[in-house]
């Protein structure tokens, strides 16, 4: 066998000791070869090896080729499996519980996940297997929540440890996202979407996503338990819950796991109101790790004083808001790509006007604008948008709602002229592919000050 691992030659005949032997030994051969069960079996190729009785826990088979392996007298609790070539692989599992009517929830493609999302997973997986009430999982935007989640889903699946899955999103928006995301991944027929109207779903549905706001109060004429059947484990997305909203589910699905995923150091008040202070944190990424990691990068943030809200200046005042605007655009690359957050729809709809009288009155492609493009709504077809920024000389406007939930990868700079719901949308991004340059944000409220004493 070659050597994979940069083992020595010792290390590496104990390794071919173990892959020839029955595995009645293997974690302790593995530990004799000083090999790390985390690390350095992802990807490996493990065919045909026998497991024995082996205790698994803590081991990462993630990627590696299991075909021909045997399992089914170890004890695989703790373990990780993803993306495996199984070919002929004999797993322990029992006859499943499920209704024969019930889809597969099984990848359609492969997961890209980074060693902390490995990490959450082993962490949620052993938390749900302890009997942790409500684990809550701590992740930045932008950190990839959402591949994480599909990746646990599917590890639940082979472990034959799910049912059915219900997911809650905060918006009916963020639901048809996530429906789309997930039947991409999955398969349509194993994926459905429940609106707050009609929450009647397919019955063969394996995952289901739903809005927090399609919860009703009154439990006595409103059972969610006789509406979606089968539900083993409810999924808390964008800690998108109240605590009230969480109890009330709990009456309603007693003995499911509940799981909550939610942003990385949430502001006090959405900690005092949200499922998170329900549950226990046992997985919790900040924004300094994200970025030391490369899943993110900081923005360049420029700070300025206040120049007033638009939606109450008067005439001088929206002139000067203009010119200062005008300004920043100027200043900028001219290919450069940017965009301009105010408060509200009307806000951005004076601001649009005060800007096509300039470019009226001194010519299209005044300070390098082509054209003005309002977003002010978060169900708007947003390829539109894209294809509006592709071309040049465009200029977005948009509100504070659609900002909070923007992709600001697809700008080169931002001007802020509000106070904002998520700064840190704005502060760390996703890191940019083909670009050098950072995102550089124009802040004329203050938004970012209170950074600089938190432990971003």
């Amino acid at each position: 066998m070659a050597n994979r691992f940069g083992l020595n030659e010792e290390q590496e005949r104990v390794l071919d000791e173990i892959l020839k032997g029955d595995g009645a030994d293997f974690s302790a051969l593995v530990r004799i070869a000083g090999l790390d069960p985390l690390v350095d079996f992802r990807g490996a190729d493990l065919r045909g090896v026998d497991f024995g009785r082996s205790d698994l826990e803590g081991y990462d088979f993630s990627d590696a080729d299991l075909s021909g392996c045997r399992f089914d007298r170890a004890r695989l609790r703790g373990a990780i499996f993803a993306n495996n070539r199984e070919d002929g692989t004999v797993w322990p599992r029992p006859p499943s519980k499920r209704r024969s009517s019930r889809a597969v929830l099984r990848a359609t493609t492969n997961f890209e996940l980074h060693p902390f999302h490995h990490e959450a997973m082993s962490s949620i997986i052993g938390a749900l297997e302890q009997g942790v009430e409500r684990p809550v999982v701590l992740m930045p935007l932008g950190t990839g929540r959402t591949v994480l989640l599909e990746a646990l889903l599917s590890e639940l699946d082979n472990r034959d440890m799910l049912g059915v899955a219900l997911v809650y999103a905060s918006t009916q928006v963020a639901v048809e996202q996530l429906r789309q995301h997930f039947s991409q991944r999955f398969g349509s027929d194993a994926v459905a979407g429940s609106n707050s109207k009609e929450m009647l779903v397919p019955s063969d549905a394996r995952l289901i996503v739903a809005a927090s706001s399609s919860l009703r109060a009154d439990a006595s004429r409103y059972s969610l338990s006789r509406t979606f059947g089968g539900v083993s484990h409810i999924f808390i997305f964008d800690g998108a819950m109240t605590s009230s909203r969480l109890r009330y589910l709990q009456s309603q699905y007693l003995g499911v796991q509940i799981v909550i995923f939610a942003n990385s150091l949430p502001t006090a008040e959405v900690h005092r109101t949200s499922a998170i202070e329900e549950g226990e944190i046992v997985f919790d990424l900040s924004y300094s790790q994200a970025v030391d990691a490369g899943l993110l990068e900081p923005a360049a943030i420029h700070g300025y004083r206040s120049l007033g809200s638009v939606e109450h200046a008067n005439e001088e005042e929206m002139q000067s808001i203009v010119f200062e605007v005008l300004g920043v655009v100027h200043s900028m690359h001219p290919d450069a790509v940017g965009g301009v957050v105010c408060r509200s729809t009307d806000s951005v709809r004076k601001l649009a006007r005060e800007l096509h009288k300039c470019m009226e009155d001194h010519g299209r492609g005044y300070a390098g604008i082509q054209r003005v493009v309002q977003h002010t709504s978060p169900s708007a077809d947003e390829s539109l948008v894209r294809a509006a920024l592709d071309l040049p000389g465009t200029l977005l406007l948009m509100n504070d709602v659609v900002a909070s939930d923007f992709d600001w990868t697809v700008l080169d700079y931002a001007i802020v002229l509000t106070r904002l719901r998520s700064p840190e949308r704005l502060a760390f991004t996703r890191r940019r592919q083909g670009r050098t340059q950072r995102l550089q944000v124009i802040d004329y409220m203050q938004n970012f000050d209170r950074m600089a004493s938190s432990r971003w």
